[in-house]
């Protein structure tokens, strides 16, 4: 994403020197400067590839393809935190749980439940304490949601790869062009 940005950020710069020379150059009486920009080619499409897919503070933009699968993942996320608080207000755990709020171990969210009573919250045990008196057990329920939401987060970072890698091959032919900009913007 930096890397994007930073292109971004010189396509901009540019575009910005050739409007103020343009704007100034009579009343500054400016001769050769427009004449070297004129060697700079027009970058509008690169800046609009760049800026459709990051912000200009070198964050992902919200694409439809990437909000889908966030929501999803919030939804999830959501459905996870009313699992688990199911069991933190449920009066007839509250002697099995150590805790009335759920942790977070391996990225996942677990209860910590009294080792003697382990098996009033069927799950999987994601660790234990070093007394040996506390597991931390993911509860059934909350561990499909989180197979689910780990395959999610895996998505996302698949469908954002694909995207800067398609709007990186798609800046390709720009590269020389920038490259040949550079030396005249060092000017400025």
């Amino acid at each position: 994403l930096e890397q994007l940005r930073s292109i971004g950020q010189f396509v901009t710069s540019v575009k910005k020197v050739k409007e103020g020379i343009a704007l100034h150059q009579t009343a500054l009486e400016l001769k050769l400067l427009p004449k070297e920009l004129e060697l700079i080619p027009d970058f509008s499409e690169t800046e609009k590839k760049v800026f459709r897919v990051i912000t200009p503070e070198g964050e992902m933009r919200d694409l439809p393809e990437i909000s889908a699968i966030r929501k999803k993942i919030a939804n999830l996320n959501s459905k996870i935190k009313t699992i688990m608080q199911g069991f933190t207000s449920d009066q007839k755990l509250s002697g099995v749980l150590e805790s009335s709020v759920p942790v977070l171990r391996n990225g996942r969210q677990v209860l910590a439940v009294k080792a003697s009573l382990q098996n009033r919250i069927p799950g999987i045990i994601h660790e234990v304490s070093q007394s040996a008196q506390t597991v931390y057990i993911e509860p059934e329920e909350a561990v499909l949601c989180s197979n689910e939401l780990i395959q999610l987060e895996f998505e996302l970072q698949a469908v954002i790869k694909k995207i800067l890698t398609e709007v990186t091959a798609s800046l390709q032919p720009s590269i020389p062009l920038l490259r040949d900009a550079l030396p005249v913007m060092i000017l400025f």
